[in-house]
């Protein structure tokens, strides 16, 4: 309820105050982009919505951590079955999506390689984004044993401000409310599962995703309601906001980005012995170093890339043990 009251508070608030705006230039996900997300073993809530806010989650404490890339559609059956997703987020579970200026949309998902859910395109994201905007969308879908589901999403850009993340602050964010009412059924026949699932996302532009996201759902089934609440984050290293994040945090630095000719790539000590290479939108990996030397030392490593096209890309870096980090660069000429 909260989140609907603000509407007309919103709306009135963004024509006299100041405030970040999320376009869709670089602020959606692309092809090669890859990150860590970081699921909390607590749970916080910041509900402050408004100007100038200040929603403080450093007090989160890791619980585990899964690691997603964006990823082209890689054969003929996926593409026939999702015919309008234009990629897919691996992870968890593969999640098809396509994009166009006004926002990001869900075309369906797949569990365990079996249940398949067709969405009829749900917006998940909407641009550009500014304080006070609000948007709602019909939620339906079809899943393999005819099952359904249906229901509707209402979102509101509710406030602005700055972001303390358990690695560092992030300013000029916006909060965007979210709230799903589901009924759910695994075939016809089925009893009912009703989900309220209130979702509040935390953006900035320039960034591909989210930055931090709190999620409460109830699932109702035969009148037992079950509650699950969560808080998922993304690490400064995969956010590329070097700025705002703590120096102890950095791990692997680019400069300059975007870049035209030479790439400059600084490894932090933790990260010697690591090979480091260049990813295209595709995953493709189109240049690589090794690092050699002791843990006590640090590397700064050049890539030529004048002989790559204009686009997003991505530099991995991978440790005799297995770590990985990822930063999104762009080359633009």
């Amino acid at each position: 309820m909260r989140v609907l009251l603000l509407i007309t508070l919103g709306r009135v608030m963004s024509s006299v105050v100041a405030q970040p705006i999320v376009t869709a230039d670089g602020a959606m996900p692309f092809l090669g982009y890859s990150y860590t997300e970081i699921t909390a073993s607590t749970y916080m809530d910041h509900p402050g919505t408004g100007a100038n806010m200040v929603w403080d989650y450093s007090g989160l404490e890791e619980s585990f951590q899964l690691y997603f890339t964006w990823t082209a559609i890689p054969n003929q059956q996926q593409q026939d079955t999702w015919p309008n997703a234009q990629f897919y987020r691996g992870g968890d579970s593969n999640k098809y999506f396509s994009v166009s200026p006004e926002g990001v949309y869900l075309q369906g998902q797949q569990h365990l390689l079996s249940q398949l859910i067709y969405q009829d395109p749900e917006l998940v994201v909407k641009f550009p984004m500014n304080f006070g905007d609000s948007w709602s969308d019909e939620w339906a879908a079809t899943q393999t044993g005819n099952g359904t589901r249906v229901g509707k999403r209402q979102a509101l850009v509710s406030g602005y401000g700055t972001l303390i993340m358990p690695w560092g602050e992030v300013n000029d964010v916006l909060r965007v409310d979210m709230v799903d009412s589901l009924v759910i059924r695994i075939d016809p026949t089925a009893e009912p599962y009703l989900l309220l699932d209130t979702v509040s996302q935390y953006f900035k532009n320039g960034y591909q995703w989210w930055l931090l996201e709190e999620r409460n759902s109830t699932l109702v089934f035969m009148g037992s309601p079950t509650q699950t609440l969560t808080v998922k984050y993304m690490d400064a290293l995969s956010t590329s906001l070097v700025g705002d994040a703590r120096s102890e945090q950095e791990g692997l630095l680019l400069f300059p980005n975007p870049v035209d000719d030479h790439l400059y790539v600084r490894v932090t000590r933790s990260y010697a012995n690591a090979t480091v290479e260049v990813l295209d939108a595709t995953g493709r990996s189109v240049l690589q170093e090794r690092i050699g030397g002791t843990p006590e030392e640090k590397a700064v490593l050049q890539f030529n890339v004048q002989g790559l096209a204009p686009g997003h890309y991505t530099v991995r870096s991978r440790d005799l043990a297995g770590s990985m980090i990822n930063r999104p660069f762009v080359v633009h000429r």
